[in-house]
């Protein structure tokens, strides 16, 4: 199956077991054909929980919803009643098919003791080779243990062939159970860990990589607890909590993204939002502060399906809601209000339990993608497998990795490269593969440093074709007008590659000269002074001086110098003192300069 770009080959090809949906009052769902189709055959009316199983190429083998058991053609089954599940509970059954087995299935439940209203954990067996292929209940409600809660989940071994069955007990204890070849064990691996639950509502799930749990404990500002699970030998361990954001709510609906990175729950109470969480993240703050609002209103029963999206029950209606991209961050997951309509049947709280694996669709994130730069790949799902083999696809040795589920290579060249990441378990393996697209940074300069002069300014320019550009100052144009001496730099990035250049902008000084000495005697040459400069001036002043300082000539025009006269008569041959004031026209800084010396007058 090909889903984002990726391909995996494992054990997905079992997730037509779970191609036919039968919930609510009379509402049922077929994604055989991949979009689903809505089915009005269901003789069932489940207020919560309920359980269906197809067989491995999508044909309905039965489903029930605690009570009953109906077989292909919608009569119930012989022996296939009096199961004792309430119909208030969330999760009252749960079906596994025997391992290696077409014809036998193994239906978990929760069942209620009439005396006291407490709750045990019991199974039965069906066998579909029976009333001509219709199935029998051949063993019914066997109890497991007792005093347990409406939690009901499972797993896939790390064998990849055998079945964790998991329950909880009403304080703290998980209660795990294999499910193999030759039959179910029924001795439970038990794990003592995390709070207690006060309120017992809510949805148990174990994560489609049958590496994390998310336990709904309900007690007080404490929403859910997730725990690892290892699916190796059943225990479950190292508690983090999720704290409720809203005052006086509970956790209802529980869901895990395909590929296991992000977990959704759903509030009711005073308040009935959708929540996302990235579950990726290390420790129990950043997990919980990753928190996103998804949508608010009618959102009860969460479940992944077999087209990779995300189902949510809308009670009492003839809808459901959907999740289109379960697996992205935030509003990108693509909520959709009233995305299926279900014709005749009824929405109610709860959707059909599966075996979570079903869904499960692994993915390698990808980091840096251009040359030059480092590729990081992570595999955040890494904790249940015993290795991890990573072929980079340019011909370089594969590596392989124990401890850890990021892996770095760098490319030389761009180019598309089949990336194959080889996850090994107990004794078999699955694989994802993906291609990886390198590509050259783009191209940037702003030009070799420059020197403008004090009243100009320069334009920069990003390149064309960029998708972003982000210039010292945070402006985000393609082009950058300077007007001031300084460095500048852009930062431009196209098709996920960066790249950036700099300038320095510097600003030419004004000279003003004053020449030595000038010969006013009529001949046209020299017989004027005055300053020299190659910008214009503005707030000028220039003097001149005799020897006892008496001012002889002043002016403020730029164009009118001193003749070598005072009041029309001609001064002496000798040395004359000069002053300058000015300020260099176009500065903003408006600094003002003075500048002194001495003139020869000749004649």
């Amino acid at each position: 199956m090909i889903t984002a770009g990726f391909l995996f080959s494992g054990f997905l090809q079992a997730q037509q077991e779970a191609s036919i949906w039968y919930f609510g009052d009379h509402a049922g769902l077929d994604f055989n054909a991949g979009n689903p189709v809505t089915l009005t055959n269901s003789n069932m009316y489940a207020g919560a929980g309920c359980a269906v199983i197809s067989d491995k190429t999508g044909q309905l083998q039965f489903y029930t919803n605690g009570n009953k058991i109906w077989n292909r053609q919608h009569g119930v089954m012989p022996n296939g009643d009096s199961l004792h599940g309430s119909q208030v509970l969330n999760q009252n059954s749960l079906i596994a098919p025997l391992p290696g087995s077409d014809d036998i299935y193994y239906l978990f439940s929760i069942n209620v003791r009439s005396d006291t209203f407490r709750l045990n954990f019991n199974y039965s067996v069906v066998d579909m080779r029976l009333d001509d292929g219709r199935g029998d209940v051949t063993l019914k409600n066997r109890l497991l243990f007792k005093r347990t809660v409406e939690k009901l989940t499972g797993a896939q071994h790390c064998n990849g062939r055998d079945i964790w069955i998991v329950a909880h007990d009403r304080e703290d204890g998980y209660y795990s159970f294999l499910l193999n070849a030759d039959s179910l064990d029924e001795t439970p691996v038990i794990s003592h860990t995390g709070n207690n639950l006060k309120a017992d509502i809510g949805y148990l799930k174990i994560s489609p990589a049958s590496d994390i749990i998310a336990m709904p404990l309900n007690n007080n500002s404490l929403l859910v607890e997730l725990c690892r699970f290892n699916n190796r030998t059943g225990e479950i361990y190292h508690p983090v909590r999720i704290m409720a954001r809203d005052s006086v709510v509970y956790a209802y609906g529980i869901e895990f993204s395909p590929d296991g990175n992000l977990l959704y729950i759903t509030t009711g109470g005073k308040q009935y939002k959708l929540w996302q969480y990235d579950i990726t993240l290390d420790g129990e703050q950043e997990i919980n502060q990753s928190a996103q609002l998804i949508a608010t209103g009618n959102n009860n029963a969460l479940q992944l399906a077999p087209d990779g999206k995300m189902y949510i029950a809308k009670e009492n209606t003839g809808y459901l809601n959907v999740i289109n991209a379960p697996g992205e961050k935030g509003m990108d997951c693509d909520f959709s209000e009233n995305e299926i309509n279900l014709e005749s049947g009824i929405s109610l709280k709860g959707l059909p339990g599966f075996l979570p694996f079903y869904f499960y669709r692994p993915q390698v994130s990808v980091k840096g993608l251009c040359t030059g730069d480092t590729t990081f790949f992570s595999f955040p799902q890494y904790l249940n497998s015993d290795s991890l083999t990573w072929s980079f696809g340019d011909g370089t040795p594969d590596i392989t990795t124990t401890q850890t589920g990021i892996a770095e290579h760098l490319y030389k060249n761009p180019s598309s490269y089949p990336v194959k990441l080889i996850i090994h378990h107990c004794d078999y393996a699955d694989t994802v593969s993906r291609m990886v697209k390198i590509q050259e940074p783009p191209a940037v300069s702003l030009g070799n440093d420059t020197t403008i002069c004090n009243f100009c300014s320069v334009t920069l320019d990003g390149g064309n074709g960029m998708d972003n550009w982000l210039w010292q100052d945070g402006s985000t144009s393609q082009y950058y007008t300077a007007e001031e001496p300084g460095l500048y730099f852009v930062t431009v990035s196209k098709n996920g590659c960066v790249n950036s250049d700099s300038v320095y902008i510097s600003k030419s000084t004004p000279g003003v000269f004053m020449p030595n000495a000038f010969t006013p005697n009529g001949d046209g040459i020299n017989d004027v002074l005055k300053p020299v400069t190659s910008e214009p001036l503005s707030e000028y002043h220039f003097i001149i001086f005799n020897r006892v300082g008496h001012i002889l000539f002043e002016s403020t025009s730029f164009d009118r110098g001193w003749d070598g006269t005072y009041k029309n008569r001609p001064q002496e041959n000798g040395v004359y003192s000069w002053k300058i004031v000015y300020a260099v026209y176009g500065n903003k800084n408006r600094e003002t300069v003075e500048k002194k010396g001495t003139v020869l007058l000749l004649r």
